[in-house]
């Protein structure tokens, strides 16, 4: 009996003559056709493509459901990543062939597309910046009330992707706590709090350690004095361990600039015509100043300080890590380098009489371990400070009237809120919608108290899609606009005078 041979086909040939059999209806142009099939089919095409594209899902022209397809395969043929280069032998010539193909269709086929962006969560530093603006005070708080929120993801090293800036219910709890910290420490409760001075001798001034066992603090001390060396380090108040009532303060550190031109610059990296600067660490917020050489200067600061606030002293500088891998000991070793060619009496006598009595290194004189005394490199000098306060231009503060006023009456919480409101949501309030928050702060007014009260109305407020969501959907067109312009620039709620201009028409989109 006769019989015909079977003839085997792979399966991946059929895919391929099916698809190049489709890329031929699908894109008549003959010289794409012959590049598509030649440069791209064999990589994405079959059951497995690679990178999940297939050439067939590009249709026949851009689609509103296809259009960024064609816009990313554009990109990457145009900037050469697609078809690779080291396994494609695509021409230049060839490539600008497709490039206009893929570019002639675009145009060709334009899609209309609506620019209102989806709402998306704020950010940290869109979260903090509205917040201190929302309550009309300078910042957050000294007490670092954010520092238990999590990071934001960062897309492509932004912070304003809306897919990627994720919400839980961990974020709700965490903004519950952050508002309520900032809150307490603007509207306060109870009587004023007592003025009361802390002088702070230079033996009440101690040097942070990060290591994670005991070591001898390496800062050179004198009996009026103490000199921050390592840059990483921090000063801090051991009789003032953190501010004990939210309100303005007066702070006078007395300080100098010392040895700021002995090394050559090439060693320390500290070039000649930069002065030495002392940092004032009040929580978040710093205060930066420059030291006059070899002279003891007053420094003052007048500052609303938070209840809880922790200040330190360091030393702001990118110079003193020029030796070994930047760690500060190795600045030690310039001291030897200087007085074995400045000094060499002092030299002689350091490895002489210290160097064999050391615990480590004693055969090694050169080892920076035996010079940590006679370093001389720009630093700080730090002799004593003074912390007066809490001061109070009035009471309650302006701050706290500015919100809900110096006597606040529970029948007004609603017209008390609503400029609040009114910032928070980047819109005015709708009528009836601030009634469950009213009756939150009228109920809670008998148990809590008044102002503890209103503390509770604000933070509701503050924890609402309203403004947590940024261009939530119960924002009309003019008030969109305006806070996605002001987040843009300032990363924060517009102001009235934004809003209003925008409402007048002096600016448009």
């Amino acid at each position: 009996m006769f019989r015909i041979k079977p003839c085997v086909v792979s399966f991946r040939r059929i895919i391929h003559v099916a698809i190049y059999g489709l890329a031929i209806l699908l894109f008549p142009n003959c010289s794409a056709n012959e590049l598509l099939k030649t440069h791209c089919q064999n990589c994405h095409s079959g059951l497995s493509p690679k990178g999940g594209f297939e050439i067939t899902s590009l249709g026949t022209h851009p689609t509103a459901a296809t259009h960024e397809l064609w816009r990313t395969c554009l990109e990457y043929v145009d900037a050469g990543e697609m078809p690779p280069p080291k396994s494609s032998k695509l021409s230049p010539a060839d490539r600008e062939k497709l490039v206009q193909f893929l570019r002639q269709n675009l145009e060709q086929h334009p899609i209309a597309f609506d620019h209102k962006l989806p709402p998306r969560r704020l950010n940290n530093r869109e979260l903090l910046n509205s917040v201190s603006d929302i309550l009309q005070i300078e910042d957050p708080g000294t007490h670092r009330p954010a520092a238990g929120l999590l990071g934001d993801t960062l897309h492509h090293g932004f912070d304003t992707h809306g897919d990627t800036l994720g919400m839980s219910e961990y974020h709700l709890d965490q903004y519950v706590n952050v508002f309520r910290r900032i809150v307490e420490a603007t509207l306060l409760t109870g009587d004023q709090p007592k003025s009361k001075r802390v002088v702070v001798s230079s033996d009440d001034l101690r040097l942070t350690e990060s290591g994670n066992r005991a070591r001898a603090e390496r800062a050179n001390r004198t009996n009026r004095s103490i000199e921050i060396l390592d840059m990483r380090k921090h000063v801090y108040f051991a009789n003032f361990e953190e501010v004990p009532a939210s309100g303005r303060y007066r702070l006078r550190i007395r300080a100098a600039g010392i040895d700021r031109t002995i090394y050559d610059w090439q060693e320390t990296g500290h070039y000649p015509g930069d002065p030495i600067r002392l940092r004032v660490h009040m929580g978040d917020r710093t205060r930066d100043f420059d030291l006059k050489d070899e002279e003891e200067t007053v420094l003052e600061l007048n500052e609303w300080l938070a209840a809880g606030t922790r200040i330190k002293l360091s030393y702001p500088t990118d110079a003193l890590r020029l030796k070994g891998n930047g760690n500060f000991k190795f600045q030690y070793r310039i001291a030897h380098d200087y007085l074995q060619k400045h000094n060499r009496v002092l030299y002689d006598r350091v490895v002489r009489e210290e160097v064999p009595r050391a615990k480590t290194r004693s055969t090694v004189p050169g080892h920076w371990v035996h010079w940590t005394g006679y370093w001389q490199g720009p630093r700080p000098r730090l002799f004593g400070a003074e912390i007066e306060g809490p001061f109070y231009e009035s009471w309650p503060p302006a701050r706290h009237r500015r919100l809900i006023g110096s006597a606040p009456k529970i029948e007004n919480a609603e017209s008390i809120l609503i400029p609040i409101a009114e910032r928070a949501w980047r819109r005015a309030p709708q009528a009836g919608e601030l009634d469950r928050i009213t009756r939150l702060v009228q109920t809670r007014a008998s148990e809590i108290g008044t102002v503890q009260a209103f503390r509770e109305g604000v933070i509701a407020i503050l924890v609402s899609p309203s403004f947590l969501l940024l261009g939530h959907d119960d924002l009309n067109d003019q008030d969109r606009y305006a806070a996605r312009l002001s987040s843009l620039f300032s990363a924060t709620i517009p102001s009235a005078d934004l809003r209003q201009r925008i409402s007048a028409g002096e600016l448009e989109e």
